[in-house]
This record gives structure tokens, C-alpha cells and sequence, in this order.
């Protein structure tokens, strides 16, 4: 691993102290799941965006912003906001529990748009 990424890491865990402090024991669950959720689907996504990336977006360049095409690959499209990227690039602001609160939001909503694709095909 990295050294920059170790030194991401600290931040993270020295986030999580600070947490801690302001959120119930019970309660804390949830954001620590809420963000490994984050970083596993932007990590699907990320893979399965750089596999398209070389093999379909000559052929078809829309299918990297193409939610229907990852959905058809076994994948969950991730609007950028979502993406562990956007919130790793933000997560030194002061607003960072309402950026992670819309990506959350935001798949959700996308979540949505998957069942009611789902059921019409």
C-alpha cells in the first residue's frame, strides 16, 4: 500500500475519534457501515468503469456514463457525488457528514431508477 494512502487512513481513523465523541456507541454503527458501503460499491464501480473504459467506450462511448449498461454488467452505476473519490477529494470540509448524506441519498434515489427498470423488463 501507499504511503499516501496509509496517511489517508489516519485521517480517517482520527475522523472516527471525533465521531465517537459526538455520536451515541449505538449510533455509530451506522456511519461506519454507511461508509464501507460507499467505498465497496465505488470500488465495484470503479472496476467494472476502467474494464469498459477498454473494451466498450470506443465502440459505444456513452456506455461509461450509461446507467442501464452497468446495471446489464452486474453493477451499480455510481453518480459522481457517490463515489468514494469525490468524498476522499472532501473529506477535510466542514460539511462532509452532508456530502456523505447525499451520496447517500443519491444512490438511493438511483436504487429507485434500478427496481423500476427492473420490473419493466
Amino acid at each position: 500500500m501507499k504511503e499516501k494512502d496509509l496517511h489517508f487512513e489516519d485521517k480517517l481513523w482520527k475522523a472516527a475519534d471525533k465521531l465517537r465523541k459526538k455520536i451515541e456507541v449505538h449510533e455509530y454503527k451506522y456511519v461506519v457501515l454507511g461508509l464501507i458501503f460507499l467505498k465497496y460499491i465505488s470500488f465495484a464501480f470503479e472496476e467494472k468503469r476502467k474494464e469498459i473504459e477498454e473494451k466498450e467506450a470506443k465502440r459505444y462511448p456513452k456506455a461509461l456514463e450509461d446507467k442501464g449498461y452497468y446495471l446489464a454488467n452486474g453493477v451499480l452505476y455510481v453518480p459522481e457525488i457517490a463515489r468514494w473519490d469525490y468524498i476522499k477529494k472532501n473529506a477535510n470540509q466542514p460539511n462532509i457528514g452532508e456530502i456523505i448524506d447525499k451520496a447517500i441519498e443519491t444512490l438511493e434515489n438511483d436504487s429507485k431508477w434500478v427496481k423500476d427498470k427492473v420490473k419493466t423488463e
